[in-house]
């Protein structure tokens, strides 16, 4: 695989509406959500273009255009996507502090290192961690002192997950670095949703 050093319109348009995408999934909260896209657009404004428009093609590592032609299909993709951007940001404000689809999100990740992990000595703490992660996900309603509980709780679990797979006898393979990664993905995903609900309802 290789990267493309190279931007449009298009893409950054999707690129912010990936980011509401991870929101609305549970994948990041809304703190990050907002960082992210404020980070986006401060980086667009640097941008050079010709008249407001923005030019079709961008180098991401210098940010100098590429073309010195404006698309009307781009540019009129960007428009969309930031008008569905600007209706998602103002849904936020209305949006309970704790997605439903937090846990689930967990889940998700928590199923990606499971796969990677294969048959190891952590089994039993991924196992413990997919029932707490049941058991949260179905508590109804979602409060806010159950889901720090919760999220307390795996925070411990999925740094114990970390230590255990570092800790294997073949952590150099590829397999065992890839579960590694998941595992520290995971840990990071739940730190993060702990400390974002600390932040909003300390």
């Amino acid at each position: 695989p290789t990267v493309a050093h190279r931007t449009s319109p298009t893409n950054m348009g999707l690129g912010l509406l990936a980011n509401v995408a991870a929101y609305d999934f549970g994948y990041i909260g809304v703190g990050p959500l907002i960082d992210r896209t404020e980070k986006m657009l401060q980086s667009m404004e640097t941008l050079e273009r010709h008249a407001g428009h923005f030019y079709n093609w961008y180098d991401t590592q210098t940010k100098t255009p590429l073309t010195r032609y404006i698309s009307t299909v781009d540019s009129g993709n960007l428009g969309g996507h930031l008008l569905t951007l600007r209706a998602a940001l103002l849904e936020i404000s209305d949006a309970p502090v704790i997605s439903e689809q937090l846990f689930l999100a967990l889940a998700d990740t928590l199923r990606i290192l499971e796969k990677s992990v294969g048959t190891t000595t952590s089994n039993s703490s991924l196992a413990q961690l997919g029932m707490a992660l049941a058991v949260a996900a179905d508590t109804s309603p979602i409060t806010v002192a159950s889901a720090r509980t919760d999220l307390e709780w795996l925070v411990g679990c999925s740094k114990e997950i970390v230590r255990e797979i570092a800790e294997e006898p073949a952590s150099h393979s590829s397999a065992s670095q890839d579960a590694q990664e998941w595992a520290e993905a995971l840990n990071k995903q739940c730190e993060e949703s702990l400390a974002e609900l600390n932040s909003l309802a300390p």
